[in-house]
C-alpha cells in the first residue's frame, strides 16, 4: 500500500468529520474529501510522518482551505443568480459583450425559463440579450419589420418575466 492509500484509509473519517462540521450538504462535503485527498497526494513528497499530530493540522488546514474556496465558488454563484433573476425581473437582460462564461451561465439558467417559448422567439432574444443583436439586424434574419421586431421582442420578455415569476413561488 502507497503513502497516499495509507493516508487515505488513516484520515477519511477525520476529513469528512471536519467536512461535516463546515456543510450540511453530503455532496458538498464529498467534494471536501475528494479535492483534500488531490491536495495531499499533490504534496506527498512534502508528508514526512503519517502517523502524527503535524500530520493532522496539516490535513486540517488542507480541509478548510478547500472549504473556504468552494463556499466563495458557491456564493459567487448564488450571486451571479440573484443578480440574474433581479436583471430578468426588471426587463433588463442584456449582457451585451459579457465573458463567454457569463453567456454559458445565462443559457443554463434560462434553459428551464425558456422553455414557455415557441422556437422562433427563443431564438429571437438569444440574438437580442445573449449575442447583442440589433433589432434590425433581428428582424432580417426573421424577414421582419424592425418595429415589429421591437414589439415581439417587448411580448417575449414579458413572457419570460411570468415565467420566472412562476417559478419563484
Amino acid at each position: 500500500m502507497n503513502r497516499v492509500e495509507r493516508l487515505c484509509r488513516q484520515y477519511t473519517n477525520y476529513i469528512a468529520k471536519i467536512a461535516k462540521s463546515l456543510f450540511d450538504d453530503e455532496k458538498l462535503v464529498e467534494d471536501v474529501v475528494q479535492i483534500t485527498y488531490l491536495k495531499i497526494a499533490e504534496n506527498i513528497d512534502k508528508i514526512e510522518e503519517i502517523d502524527s499530530n503535524n500530520m493532522k493540522s496539516y490535513i486540517n488546514s488542507i480541509v478548510k482551505n478547500v472549504a473556504r474556496d468552494i463556499y466563495k465558488i458557491n456564493k459567487k454563484e448564488e450571486n451571479k443568480i440573484d443578480k440574474l433573476k433581479r436583471s430578468l425581473e426588471h426587463g433588463d437582460i442584456a449582457i451585451k459583450n459579457k465573458s463567454l462564461e457569463e453567456e454559458v451561465f445565462l443559457k443554463i439558467y434560462l434553459e428551464g425559463i425558456l422553455d414557455c417559448l415557441e422556437e422562433d422567439e427563443k431564438k429571437m432574444i438569444l440574438l437580442k440579450q445573449v449575442y447583442g443583436y440589433k433589432n434590425k439586424e433581428i428582424a432580417k434574419i426573421f424577414k421582419l419589420k424592425e418595429k415589429n421586431t421591437s414589439k415581439k421582442l417587448n411580448n417575449i420578455k414579458l413572457k419570460l418575466k411570468k415565467e420566472i415569476m412562476k417559478h419563484e413561488t
